[in-house]
C-alpha cells in the first residue's frame, strides 16, 4: 500500500516531491493524473495516489495546508527625471520589516535604489520580496521658435539629436521633416530607456508672399480634370506687384492678369487656344520684398 500522507504545512509556494513507494508490479494514479511512482506537488489541498496490482487497488492522500502571503512589490524599473512610488506590503501582517528597518505595512520610494520588505503573517510563514529602482533624466527638446514661410516654400522641421526615436504628429519618424502645409506639429523624442519630451512648433504660410526664385511650371492641361488647369497657379496672389501675362509666338497677347483674374485658363477671346508653345512674364515681389520679373516659355497641352 502506499504511504504518502496524511497531512503537511507549507508556507507560500512550494515543490515538493512525494514518493508513492516502491511497490513490485504497480501501476501508479495521482489525483493530477500522472502515472509515475514520484509525483511533484506545487498546490496545496488534497492530494491522492492509486495503486494498482492486477486486481488489488489501494489508494492513499496527503493534505497540504498551504497559506500563501500575497507580497509583490512589483517589476524592477526605471524612472523618469523622479521616483515616487508607494510600495505596499499584504494589511494583516504579524510583522513587517523593510530595507530601513521600518515596520509599517507600506514603505514611500522617492529615490532611486533597492528596496526589500520581509513578512510574517499569524500562521508563523514568513515572505520576502525586493524591487529595484533607477533613475534617469528625460531628453531636452527644442524646436525653437514658431515658423512662418512665403508660399510655394518648404520648411525643414526637427533636431538631429543622436540615439532618440522620434513620433510626429503628422505620422513621420524622422529627426527632420520638410512641411509645406500650414499647421501646428508636434514631436515626441523617446530615448533608450523610454524617457520623453515633446514640443510643439506652428507653421503658418503667407500667401501672399512668394519665394525670391519662384517655380514657374512650363506645362498645363486645361482639359477640365482639375488637375493643372490654371497657369501658373490656382491660389490668388493678393500682392500688388503680382501680374502674369502670356503671349503667342507672333507677341499677341494671349492673357493679362491686369484684366480680371489671376489664372490663366488657356482660352482667348472666349475660345480654346490651341496646342503650342507661349511666352510668359510674372512680375511678383519675393520673400526679400524686392520685385523681380521671371520669363519662360509655356506649352498647353489637353
Amino acid at each position: 500500500k502506499p504511504k504518502i500522507g496524511p497531512f503537511r504545512f507549507i508556507c507560500n509556494e512550494f515543490e515538493l516531491e512525494i514518493d508513492a513507494g516502491d511497490i513490485e508490479f504497480a501501476e501508479y494514479l495521482w489525483s493530477d493524473g500522472s502515472t509515475d511512482r514520484y509525483n511533484i506537488l506545487r498546490d496545496g489541498g488534497l492530494h491522492w495516489v492509486e495503486v494498482r496490482q492486477g486486481k488489488c487497488v489501494t489508494r492513499d492522500s496527503i493534505f497540504i495546508e498551504n497559506p500563501v502571503i500575497p507580497l509583490v512589490l512589483g517589476p524592477d524599473r526605471n524612472w523618469c527625471d523622479s521616483v515616487s512610488q508607494w510600495l505596499r506590503a499584504p494589511e494583516d501582517m504579524k510583522s513587517y520589516r523593510w530595507q530601513d528597518q521600518s515596520s509599517n505595512s507600506s514603505f514611500y520610494a522617492d529615490a532611486p535604489g533597492t528596496y526589500h520588505v520581509t513578512v510574517e503573517d499569524t500562521n508563523g510563514c514568513v515572505k520576502s520580496d525586493t524591487v529595484t529602482y533607477t533613475r534617469t533624466y528625460s531628453p531636452k527638446l527644442d524646436l525653437g521658435d514658431d515658423v512662418s514661410i512665403c508660399a510655394r516654400m518648404t520648411a525643414d522641421l526637427g533636431t538631429n539629436e543622436p540615439h532618440f526615436r522620434y513620433e510626429w504628429s503628422n505620422g513621420s519618424s524622422d529627426p527632420v521633416i520638410t512641411v509645406d502645409e500650414e499647421g501646428i506639429y508636434i514631436l515626441t523624442v523617446y530615448d533608450e530607456v523610454g524617457c520623453f519630451a515633446t514640443d510643439t512648433i506652428k507653421l503658418t504660410i503667407d500667401v501672399n508672399a512668394l519665394p525670391n526664385i519662384l517655380f514657374i511650371p512650363n506645362s498645363f492641361t486645361p482639359n477640365g480634370d482639375e488637375l493643372n488647369d490654371f497657369f501658373p497657379f490656382s491660389e490668388v496672389i493678393n500682392q500688388p506687384e503680382y501680374r502674369v501675362r502670356v503671349f503667342n509666338r507672333l507677341g499677341e497677347k494671349m492673357f493679362d492678369s491686369d484684366k480680371g483674374t489671376q489664372f490663366w485658363d488657356a482660352t482667348f477671346n472666349g475660345k480654346l487656344v490651341n496646342e503650342d508653345a507661349y511666352i510668359y512674364i510674372v512680375h511678383y515681389r519675393g520673400c526679400d520684398g524686392i520685385n523681380r520679373t521671371q520669363k519662360g516659355t509655356l506649352t498647353v497641352l489637353r
